[in-house]
This record gives C-alpha cells, structure tokens and sequence, in this order.
C-alpha cells in the first residue's frame, strides 16, 4: 500500500486505532520495538519503544514461543507476511492473553530493516 501524503498516513493510523487493533515497529538495528498505544495497552505495556524486540520474544508462554519464533523465522527467509496466534504473559499483571499477530518485515539492500 502506498500513502500519498502524511494525510493519508495520519487518517490510515487513526483507522487502526479506532478499529481497536494495535501497531507495531521494530527496528532490526537497534532490536528495538516500538508499540502504538493500543497495542500496549494488550501487551500490558507503556506506548512508543520500550523493549527490544528480543525481550518481547520472553513474553510469549514458552509452549508457543518455539513455533511463533518458526513461523516469523520462515516468514523473513521467503520475505513473505506472516500469521500466528500465541499466548502473551502481560507483565505488569501476569495476566495471559492470546495475541493474534500479522507482520511483514521491511527489507533494504538485500538486508532485513524492520
């Protein structure tokens, strides 16, 4: 999908908002992810970076951590999206709650960026 214009990215992150879904960013560099708000407030997090993408892995329970790390993996080596549903511990609360998750990653120069 293509934006034309910052108007058109600020009414496309309003939708995903209001439609209760959440976002996310991370950055392959840094391992850091940064979270829109809803999407913290389902992960029991603060909003904007706040962990590496590598300590968000430690959140999923670890009988689906094996086969939701598989499928991103395989996702990345065929530069394809990918789908999985796992079960988070939110750590504020340990409360656990299912995640349903879609993401593609953003490639540059042959390299995994994000």
């Amino acid at each position: 999908m293509s934006l034309e214009s910052e108007q058109d990215r600020d009414q496309l992150l309003q939708a995903i908002e209001f439609s209760r879904l959440g976002f996310w960013k991370w950055d392959a560099a840094s391992d850091l992810v940064t979270l829109s708000v809803h999407a913290a407030d389902i992960l029991g997090l603060e909003p904007g970076p706040v962990m590496t993408w590598t300590d968000m892995r430690a959140l999923i329970l670890e009988p689906d951590r094996e086969l939701a790390q598989a499928i991103v993996e395989a996702s990345l080596e065929r530069k394809a999206p990918y789908e999985v549903a796992y079960r988070i511990r939110r750590p504020e609360d340990g409360t656990i709650v299912w995640i349903a998750a879609r993401g593609l990653a953003h490639h540059a120069d042959g390299k995994t960026v994000g």
